[in-house]
């Protein structure tokens, strides 16, 4: 799944609580490390340096990205209790999306920068740090997920968000699930495409600015480097995933907008703590 369009699912599905905000905030610093040294395949060595990278674009990010990402979780939860679903759904995927594209672009820089750093063994690292990611996906996709498995998932999640379903709700989750199926092995396929074409812009030698150029395709404007089949099955995921939000928005009764307003709103005022935690002025917000 692109980062632009994985934003607004992570937000609404996969967090739930707000004093898991706080503890994914503190476990973050390592969580990147770890991965994003995976990625750029960073030497053992420059492990240290590169952490603290890492610490100081997130305290960029809770400074400069955090009281705006507080504000809009507070006007989501508004739109959700108003049942404005025009507004909540411009916030889910129009707004949502626009600040991941604020997050990502203080990465660019520092990523290529770590990139074209590589010699020919470093550049030979990387290409098989990516061939095991690269298995690591294609078993992922073996495993599947099932329809059943995946109404399950969604089921759950929802209760998390909305309190307990009802039985109108219960009667489309599999609907909803199947609608909302992912074209993953396309994705991943356009992700080795990008792996390799990056790998040879590296060997090449054209410098951190055609690097970074590569990246802020694939973190920020995926959509304009698609190959045509796989842009169009995204067009079409995208287009299911907002019409389906918005039959759920629709059928929210009240007790489940509040319950959804109320988890919202928490999360602001933990985006918010965060923010001012490291420097950022932060507004009255409403609520707590």
């Amino acid at each position: 799944m692109s980062l632009r369009l994985a934003w607004p699912l992570l937000a609404l599905t996969l967090l739930s609580g707000c004093s898991r905000l706080s503890l994914a905030w503190n476990l973050a610093p390592w969580y990147l490390e770890k991965k994003a040294a995976v990625f750029l395949d960073v030497p053992e060595r420059d492990r240290d340096a590169f952490g603290r990278d890492v610490e100081a674009l997130l305290e960029r990010w809770a400074r400069e990205q955090g009281p705006a990402l507080a504000g809009l979780a507070h006007e989501l939860a508004l739109a959700v209790e108003e049942g404005d679903q025009d507004k909540a759904l411009k916030g889910l995927f129009e707004a949502l999306p626009a600040q991941w594209d604020a997050l990502a672009e203080p990465a660019l820089a520092p990523g290529a920068a770590w990139l074209v750093r590589k010699d020919a063994q470093g550049l030979q690292d990387l290409e098989a740090a990516f061939a095991r990611i690269a298995q690591e996906e294609a078993a992922k996709q073996a495993q599947a997920s099932s329809p059943g498995q995946r109404t399950k998932r969604l089921r759950g999640n929802l209760e998390d968000w909305l309190g307990s379903l009802s039985p109108e709700q219960e009667r489309r989750l599999p609907g909803w699930s199947d609608s909302m199926a992912f074209p993953r092995e396309q994705a991943y396929a356009d992700r080795r495409r990008r792996r390799a074409r990056l790998l040879e812009t590296l060997r090449a030698g054209k410098g951190q600015a055609a690097v970074e150029a590569q990246l802020r395709l694939w973190w920020i404007a995926p959509e304009k480097d698609r190959e045509p089949a796989y842009a169009k099955a995204m067009a079409a995921y995208n287009l299911e995933l907002r019409r389906v939000s918005g039959e759920l928005l629709a059928s929210l009764d009240p007790a489940q907008r509040s319950h959804l307003s109320a988890r919202l709103n928490g999360y602001g005022h933990e985006l918010a703590k965060i923010a001012a935690k490291h420097g950022a002025l932060i507004a009255e917000l409403p609520g707590k």
